[in-house]
């Protein structure tokens, strides 16, 4: 059996991913050890469904099997404020254990950077994409909303503003 063109006796995935496996043999017919862990269909795509381990296999017509072990792990979930101004910093977390190397990533580094830490500092005006990857592959997306710095103005007028006494003006 095959998964992305490599010959596999072992799949890792991720809660609501899709793998494809693929036989050289034609003509046969694809099972789930547990289809409350990870669905087959008759082509070969398995859907991840809950954190588990099963079998996936294969047999052929003339009933020789092939069958890989499917891991099944959890999806991470990010969790921190989804915006952040120009200039300032929000904190995201990730579950679980981070991957050891780019376990956050901004899809749009012109608009939002985020560190290592997952500390997002705002880069200019719009929206960006964050992914938080875990040690096991998996990932989760959160959109940020980067807001504009708001225009100040100069307040204009003349006398007092004591009592009432005078005018002020501002304009925002």
């Amino acid at each position: 059996l095959t998964s992305g063109g490599t010959g596999v006796t072992t799949v890792n995935s991720c809660i609501g991913a899709q793998t494809n496996l693929f036989s050289s043999t034609t003509g046969g017919t694809w099972s789930s050890s547990n289809t409350s862990i990870a669905s087959v269909s008759s082509t070969g795509v398995v859907n991840a469904l809950l954190e588990g381990t099963c079998n996936i296999t294969y047999t052929s017509s003339g009933s020789c099997a092939r069958t890989v072990v499917f891991n099944v792990n959890p999806k991470p979930t990010v969790t921190g404020i989804d915006s952040v101004c120009v200039g300032a910093t929000t904190q995201l977390l990730g579950s679980g254990t981070a991957a050891t190397s780019n376990a956050w990533v901004s899809l749009s580094p012109s608009t939002a950077t985020i560190t290592s830490a997952g500390i997002v500092t705002g880069v200019s005006a719009g929206t960006c994409n964050i992914v938080y990857f875990n040690n096991q592959g998996c990932s989760d997306t959160i959109l940020i909303k980067v807001n504009a710095l708001p225009t100040a103005y100069a307040v204009t007028g003349g006398g007092s503003t004591c009592g009432g006494i005078g005018e002020l003006s501002a304009r925002w």
